[in-house]
């Protein structure tokens, strides 16, 4: 059963800003597409997944084609400002490779879709209580137009710190991103993989054991990460027990994923002793890979 039409994502709430993207594609009007963005809670957690629907409506009578760039996700960044207007999280454009991931879009006279974007992606979240206006931009050149640009922005309210409480909606999430049969899988995967709090490593844990043999090759390499950018005592454990499993082959795939993420850990928190140490258990046995053997984000 999906997770997200349930009480860890209210219903939507009214915080829709329009904004006018100017694409002429197909011989449709500049003035006919019509772009909006809605985040489906005002107030959220500090590290709790957030979820922005933009809604993009064609009002032209012909078609429009409208590129949102690498999986439907590649056209847009985020900021997100502090009450005195100061920038306290900002990000750029995702980018990837692959036919599989093009995100063109062609709508119809009057038609409407909407593309969920997780905010947490761009941004963390992981800030301090207070209120905050976020700004989705929007960025694109579609085949036969020059390029647009377009932004919306919205209030979200980050509440007090609230541990069990933000594990609890990441464990109904890792619930929902085992469930093979969800529609809302995907989402939920999204969402888990990019809170980086603290809360969200044991509720990772859960879903990379979970997780069938077949999607450990990537699924798992993706929860291997999320593990190491929360980069805490506890995550660097868990990819311990992951770099150091049993006696299978050292050069399995997720055990080597679980080693370079150990090593980036380590690199990255100079300052922070207890987290280096912690690494050590791994790095005494297994040397450091090769740049060659993927990169580390």
């Amino acid at each position: 059963m999906s997770i997200l039409n349930h009480t860890n994502v209210p219903a939507i709430v009214g915080l829709t800003v329009l904004f006018l993207i100017c694409i002429a594609v197909n011989a449709a009007h500049a003035d006919d597409l019509r772009v909006s963005a809605e985040p489906r809670k005002s107030e959220i957690l500090p590290g709790e997944p957030l979820v922005v629907d933009v809604r993009l409506r064609n009002d032209g009578e012909a078609s429009a084609i409208v590129d949102l760039g690498y999986d439907r996700v590649g056209a847009f960044w985020f900021d997100i400002r502090a009450g005195n207007g100061q920038i306290v999280s900002t990000s750029q454009k995702l980018y990837g490779f692959g036919a599989s991931r093009l995100g063109r879009l062609t709508l119809g006279p009057g038609e409407v879709r909407q593309v969920p974007l997780v905010m947490n992606r761009w941004c963390s979240t992981i800030l301090a209580p207070g209120e905050y206006k976020v700004t989705l931009n929007w960025e694109t050149a579609p085949a036969g137009g020059a390029q647009v640009k377009g932004h919306a922005a919205f209030d979200l309210r980050i509440a007090r710190p609230d541990e069990s409480k933000l594990e609890l909606v990441l464990d109904q999430l890792k619930e929902d991103a085992l469930d093979v049969g969800s529609p809302t899988r995907d989402l939920s995967v999204q969402m888990l993989l990019n809170s980086q709090a603290s809360a969200a490593v044991r509720p990772l844990a859960k879903f990379l054991a979970g997780l069938p043999d077949r999607q450990k090759g990537s699924l798992g390499v993706q929860a291997l990460d999320a593990l190491g950018r929360i980069a805490t005592i506890d995550s660097v454990r868990v990819l311990t027990d992951v770099a150091l499993e049993g006696d299978g082959p050292s050069d399995d795939p997720l055990r080597m994923r679980a080693v370079a993420m150990i090593y980036k850990v380590y690199d990255d928190a100079a300052d922070r002793a207890d987290v280096r140490d912690a690494c050590q258990a791994v790095m005494r046995l297994r040397p450091r890979p090769k740049q060659s053997d993927g990169p580390i984000d």
